[in-house]
């Protein structure tokens, strides 16, 4: 095992590596700029264009209430309905897809004890899917311990390591060998200080984690969302110290900790492991995440953030502000600086669901789209709500962002131009269950950020 591990000021110098690990500083750039990845590729909704991309072989994912689900694999075009009751491969766990390199990668259920990991479902045996096991031993899930992963290209992926619950470790995988490399980032006693200054005395918290829900890669940069505190919430959502949140930078080539950020005023980057809200915008280059408060309570703000490439952070978006009512930023993409997201039509606490008086489930049929440009927020024109119960995030295929409304009534995906103009529905419905996924993986000629 090639090993970084960082080390704090007094024990060995300020920053020691046990090995150092000859690493390319090539960053490979195999898809168009309109359609740049590099990292999240999708969450649980995604197509992949190939030469022709309205027609091929799809794979469709849907889920119940207990987020078990199954995986379809057949032949479709854009404009026709998909019946998810004929299923090629169930799972118990079939939420938190990536679409990648042509393949499906999803998280093995991470509610069953010894089971977490990483599964690989290839176009070319979908039957035979691989798993990159994480965790071996018999412990109930928690924030302290749950898989997040993000792929960067065909040979680098990082997970983080739910098998030994140590604060601090991410591994490298192999996306198309499903296998751990030699190189592991061990931050475990590292000094975690913002901008190199304000130590944030990180290794006194009883509750700390690195990389749960935030975790991508640009260039030679490694980004991990860092929380910390003395408390979880019945979510088991750690109970974050202050009001702010913290990314952590990581130096890929030589396993240094190069920086800590800090945004303002939102804790709590990301809903669920399955679930990332985080992307590189295909035109700036810019990362923007967002941040949801602690969920249980509801009592801390929601914000969209933007880190450039000189990593500096920045508030791009306030939910409140531009909703005028409370709620979270629970989808996330952007292109060329305009924020695509949801807002709900009524207050829309993850625990308190109340708006003047009247009771509304998070995952009621109240969410539109709408673009956010320099803060003002657009409503999409589509005619359906969303009821939060597919995971998806919108993507931009031969310049048109799709997105999918799923609802009590049916699920549908729909197009429109990247200005917000012409609306278009692309299926006429999704069949059985909720319908919160459908994968290309045929005849790629790019990687798309979904």
């Amino acid at each position: 095992m090639r090993k970084f591990s960082i080390f704090k000021k007094g024990a060995i110098g300020m920053i020691a590596a046990l090995a150092m690990v000859s690493c390319t500083n090539e960053v490979l750039d195999n898809e168009p700029a309109l359609l740049k990845a590099e990292g999240m590729a999708t969450s649980n909704y995604g197509i992949i264009p190939g030469e022709n991309y309205s027609s091929g072989k799809w794979i469709t994912t849907s889920m119940k209430f207990d987020f078990s689900g199954a995986y379809l694999t057949h032949n479709a075009t854009l404009s026709s309905e998909i019946d998810l009751n004929k299923w090629d491969q169930w799972a118990k766990f079939s939420v938190g897809g990536r679409a990648f390199n042509g393949d499906y990668y999803t998280l093995n259920n991470p509610f069953e004890k010894g089971s977490r990991g990483v599964v690989k479902w290839s176009k070319g045996n979908f039957s035979n899917p691989i798993k990159l096991e994480t965790s071996s031993k018999e412990v109930e899930m928690s924030q302290l311990n749950e898989v997040n992963f993000t792929l960067f290209d065909a040979t680098h992926g990082y997970v983080t390591d739910a098998e030994t619950q140590k604060f601090g470790v991410i591994k490298e995988f192999n996306p198309s060998t499903m296998s751990y490399t030699e190189v592991e980032f061990d931050l475990s006693e590292a000094e975690f200080k913002v901008d190199n200054k304000e130590d944030l005395y990180v290794q006194y918290y009883e509750q700390k984690t690195l990389g749960a829900k935030m975790l991508i890669r640009r260039g030679n940069y490694l980004y991990a969302d860092l929380i910390f505190g003395d408390s979880r919430n019945k979510l088991r959502q750690i109970v974050q110290y202050g009001s702010d949140c913290y990314v952590a930078v990581i130096d890929v080539t030589d396993g240094r900790l190069v920086n800590v950020l800090k945004g303002e005023g939102a804790t709590n980057i990301g809903l669920f492991n399955d679930h990332p809200l985080v992307c590189i915008d295909p035109m700036s280059k810019n990362i923007y995440f967002s941040a949801v408060g602690e969920m249980y309570s509801g009592d801390k703000s929601s914000k969209i953030f933007m880190i450039d490439e000189n990593n500096n952070i920045f508030e791009k978006a306030d939910y409140k502000s531009v909703n005028g009512k409370n709620g979270q930023f629970n989808t996330l993409y952007v292109y060329n600086n305009v924020i695509f997201t949801k807002l709900a039509k009524y207050s829309a606490d993850y625990k308190h669901y109340f708006d003047f008086g009247e009771q509304k489930s998070y995952r009621a049929d109240m969410w539109e789209y709408y673009m956010i440009k320099n803060g003002t927020p657009k409503k999409i024109n589509i005619n359906d709500t969303d009821n939060f119960y597919a995971f998806q995030q919108p993507q931009l295929i031969n310049n048109r962002i799709y997105v999918i409304c799923n609802n009590s009534g049916s699920a549908k995906v729909y197009s429109f131009r990247p200005n917000g103009t012409d609306v278009k529905v692309e299926t006429t419905g999704i069949a059985g269950g909720f319908g919160h996924g459908v994968a290309f993986p045929n005849k790629i000629s790019s990687i798309v950020k979904l």
